[in-house]
């Protein structure tokens, strides 16, 4: 059944909003594919969707058994979204995702997680105060959640691992990359003890425009979020 979410996703002029119009109104991606010559608009569904894919099926579905077999063969583990075991406030979103990439371990019906992101050039001070708020945080069992960038996000996530807490790395690319390269290292513990996990299938570039659509899910994983160290323009 992941092939068929993947398909999904891979047809081309789909997006995060027609995808769940369609899974409402269809509920099964298995069934709109084997179904797809006979769909017709319907509730959220439209004409111009039904029309993509009819004409973009087999496309899709050439892509999505690639990604799922980099998938298997890079040991990268796919979870649907209404599969998520946790407290996810991301459900609130028009635009989530209707699966995540991951490696690591998603923990067990958690109710709450600290989002610590921040500047990539940060102050000593906003450094400090990373690395307090996440030591608070983890001796009360919050996750901690970032972003893998440097500065705060980097200083959060050794800061959870040095002290025995758990914590997660949202990626603005496929699981497969690193950015920044020299995170590989920090990137790795992540993997053994916290969870890497991403809405990007492997094999896709840390592209600039993706790490602004990835705080989404940060602030949709966090029951509370700390922003160091930014200014207005920050992403």
């Amino acid at each position: 059944m992941e092939l068929y979410y993947i398909w999904l996703e891979c047809v081309k002029g789909l997006g995060p909003l027609s995808w769940h119009a369609i899974l409402e109104e269809f509920k099964n991606p298995y069934d709109v594919y084997v179904n797809r010559n006979d769909l017709v608009p319907q509730g959220r569904v439209t004409k111009k969707q039904v029309e993509l894919i009819k004409e973009h099926s087999e496309e899709a579905l050439e892509k999505a058994k690639i990604i799922l077999e980099s998938c298997e063969n890079q040991k990268i583990k796919i979870v649907k979204y209404e599969d998520l075991k946790f407290k996810a406030n991301i459900r609130e979103y028009q635009d989530f995702p209707i699966l995540f990439y991951y490696k690591g371990r998603i923990p067990d019906n958690w109710t709450k997680g600290a989002g610590i992101v921040g500047a990539r050039r940060c102050t000593l001070q906003s450094k400090e105060m990373a690395i307090n708020i996440t030591s608070e945080k983890v001796k009360k069992n919050y996750p901690i959640i970032s972003g893998l960038a440097k500065g705060i996000d980097s200083y959060a996530h050794t800061a959870a691992i040095y002290q025995g807490g758990f914590t997660i790395a949202v990626l603005g690319f496929g699981i497969d990359h690193c950015y920044p390269v020299e995170h590989q290292k920090l990137k790795c513990a992540i993997a053994e003890n916290g969870l890497l996990i991403s809405e990007y299938p492997p094999g896709t570039a840390a592209d600039k425009f993706r790490f602004p659509r990835r705080n989404r899910i940060i602030a949709g994983l966090s029951d509370v979020l700390y922003v160091i160290g930014t200014d207005e323009n920050s992403g």
